[in-house]
C-alpha cells in the first residue's frame, strides 16, 4: 500500500523523495480526511499529461517529467485528451509542443 499524509516541510511536497509516500500540505490532509473514512480504498493512477478547463473556457495543459521512465508519448496523450474531451480544435498546438518540451509540471494555458 502507500501513505498519504501531511508533512511539516511543505517544500519536499514538490520533489521526488521516496516511491511509495504521497505528501501533502497540511490544511490539505485535513479536507482530504475530512471526506474519507478510515479504510478508504482509492486507485493512484500514474498520469505524467493533464488538461483542464478553467470556468471562462481557457485550457490548460500540465506535463510533468517521466520520472518511472515509462516512455509515455505526451504529445499523443495531450491529443487523445483533447479529443476525448471534443476540445482539439481550440487548442493552440504550438503552446502545447511547448509545455511538452519544459515538461515543467505546472499547468499552462494552450487555448486558441
Amino acid at each position: 500500500g502507500y501513505g498519504i499524509h501531511g508533512t511539516s516541510a511543505p517544500m519536499c511536497i514538490y520533489q521526488f523523495r521516496s516511491h511509495g509516500c504521497i505528501r501533502l500540505h497540511p490544511e490539505d490532509i485535513e479536507k482530504l480526511f475530512s471526506y474519507l473514512k478510515r479504510g478508504f480504498q482509492g486507485e493512484l493512477a500514474y498520469k505524467t499529461v493533464l488538461l483542464g478547463q478553467d470556468d471562462q473556457g481557457k485550457l490548460f495543459l500540465e506535463v510533468n517529467p517521466d520520472i518511472y521512465r515509462k516512455n509515455i508519448n505526451a504529445l499523443e496523450q495531450a491529443r487523445r485528451l483533447a479529443d476525448s474531451y471534443g476540445v482539439k480544435e481550440r487548442i493552440d498546438w504550438s503552446r502545447v509542443a511547448t509545455v511538452i518540451e519544459s515538461r515543467e509540471g505546472i499547468a499552462r494555458e494552450v487555448s486558441l
